[in-house]
């Protein structure tokens, strides 16, 4: 059992908003939206949101979500704050950003004096649950406090290929509870967090064997041919050098006497297992949501799906492949954010404004009609407003930032040429920042491990960021010069404050073996 710190109270009403309240109970107001007797937050790892229908209506193994979007809400320029799991995750259950939450890599525990998505709602009378099988962010590392030990469902690490069976399935006696209840009892409200990865590298080790051979039966235009032989092939090879090329890529395929045309099958043979990932990622979340269905509670829930970061596969012009947390790449740090509302309409079926992980603890606690307190709410914004049609869309400026390396990436890393020349050891200045203000990207990074420098882009023209259109003398490229300075010199200074209790040599190890950061 983890440590928590006591629940917050939940400050009261104002006695003119207590007045205001009896009037409408009184008059039997139509308007006020029906609060969800269910809160779902489906929150997954490492997911290029390129491969999801919502995203690239040419997708056509993601039918549920394809389904969910198109009753709800997609959010068009969503972005994490980071690109590796725990600060991710910190920001998005936490609502702010990693100079104030304190995690800047993982493994890391979660300092206990911040205010969770899980208590907020708990304290507005929903009941918690968790579902997950995250080990960089999991129960046990405080990011789900207020959660009971009775309502816990997690896998610890390393039972890697068994990860699914510790997600939110119809069939877990648990979620027939769960679902029992909310039939039975109608002043009974519960909030469910799902947490896990199937999407994260080694791709193929999340799921069973036989999820390979239905896809390459069911999709053959995804597959592109890439068969049992080819996965026979690459996979052993890809397995013995898997973190050199991600980390030291150019150096590494040169050792191996790789071709160009070896690489581009490699990479073929990985972009099928990460679809057929995907795939089974989007059979799971379908299945929930049609239990609910039948049981007649979807229309009385609020369900999110989101990621924590997206992942960079292969492609020309990225520094590290098949991976995410030491690279700002578009597809890393713009991820899937979609809503869907039993009790509200939209105005619109597409956000097109930028919007944040730190903003969904605020808007799904606005959309679930909770008031969060004042001296312990997240610094991401409601979007509630401008979702229902009345207030525009703010303009918001989005961060990210790479990770700060742990000691035992600073380890590896010093025998690879090119991971060792940006992220040369454990100093937090070392990290790379970035904005996104509509379609223009602005970046602070190092450009060939010895000089720093600023870039800018724009994605709707240049979506793979190759054209940098930085100038100093641009009065707007200079203010977000200033910005990322800034928020970088913020990262820098409150570097290992706040820090929650530090893991152990061992629990260390084990976690990051479980995903495949180090070797065994």
């Amino acid at each position: 059992m983890i440590s928590r710190r006591p629940a917050r109270v939940v400050r009261l009403a104002s006695p003119s908003a207590v007045l205001l309240l009896a009037v409408v109970l009184a008059t039997g107001c139509a308007d006020a939206p029906e609060r969800p007797r269910l809160v779902l937050l489906y929150a997954t790892c490492a997911l290029n949101r390129d491969y999801l229908a919502p995203y690239a209506p040419e997708v056509s193994f993601t039918p549920n979500l394809a389904r969910f979007a198109s009753e709800g809400v997609v959010f068009e320029r969503h972005q994490s704050e980071s690109g590796q799991s725990g600060i991710a995750f910190a920001s998005l259950f936490s609502g702010v950003q990693a100079y104030r939450h304190g995690v800047y890599y993982h493994p890391a525990r979660l300092p206990q004096d911040l205010y969770l998505i899980t208590e907020a709602f708990a304290d507005a009378g929903y009941d918690p649950w968790f579902w997950g099988a995250h080990s960089m962010a999991s129960w046990d590392l405080g990011y789900f406090q207020g959660v009971p030990d009775e309502h816990v469902t997690y896998a610890k690490p390393p039972r890697k290929r068994d990860q699914k069976l510790a997600l939110l399935q119809p069939g877990d006696p648990r979620f027939a509870e769960l679902l029992d209840r909310l039939e039975a009892d109608p002043d009974y409200r519960a909030f469910v967090v799902v947490n896990f990865t199937i999407t994260h590298d080694p791709y193929h080790i999340q799921v069973f064997d036989r999820d390979y051979d239905r896809f390459l039966e069911r999709f053959p235009e995804e597959a592109r041919g890439v068969t049992r032989a080819d996965f026979a092939r690459w996979w052993p090879l890809y397995e013995r050098n898997r973190r050199p090329l991600q980390w030291n890529f150019p150096n590494h395929v040169e050792a191996l006497g790789l071709s160009e045309s070896d690489v581009r099958e490699l990479a073929r043979v990985l972009e099928v297992t990460y679809k057929a990932d995907v795939w089974v990622l989007d059979r799971l979340f379908g299945r929930t949501l049609e239990v609910l269905r039948e049981r007649g509670l979807l229309d009385r829930s609020l369900v999110a799906f989101t990621a924590d970061h997206g992942e960079t596969l292969y492609r020309d012009g990225t520094l590290f492949k098949w991976t995410h947390g030491l690279q700002l790449a578009p597809e890393v740090l713009s991820t899937p954010w979609i809503v869907r509302s039993g009790s509200q309409s939209f105005a619109s079926d597409r956000y097109a404004a930028v919007t944040r992980s730190i903003d969904v603890f605020p808007t799904l606690a606005g959309l679930a009609g909770l008031e969060l307190p004042p001296d312990a709410g997240p610094e991401g914004v409601d979007l509630t407003p401008a979702l229902l049609g009345e207030a525009e869309a703010p303009d918001l400026l989005a961060f990210s930032h790479t990770s700060v390396i742990g000691p035992r990436f600073a380890d590896e890393f010093k025998g690879w040429q090119l991971a060792g020349r940006f992220y040369a050891d454990t100093d937090p200045n070392l990290v790379w920042a970035r904005l996104r203000r509509g379609d223009r990207v602005y970046k602070l990074r190092n450009l060939d491990g010895e000089r720093w420098g600023f870039e800018a882009f724009d994605l709707a023209a240049d979506p793979e960021e190759r054209r940098n259109l930085f100038r100093a003398n641009d009065p707007d490229h200079a203010e977000m010069a200033r910005r990322l300075e800034e928020y970088k010199q913020l990262l820098v200074r409150n570097y290992g404050r706040n820090r929650g209790e530090a893991l152990s040599d061992s629990e260390t190890l084990e976690r990051l073996r479980a995903l495949g950061y180090i070797g065994q």
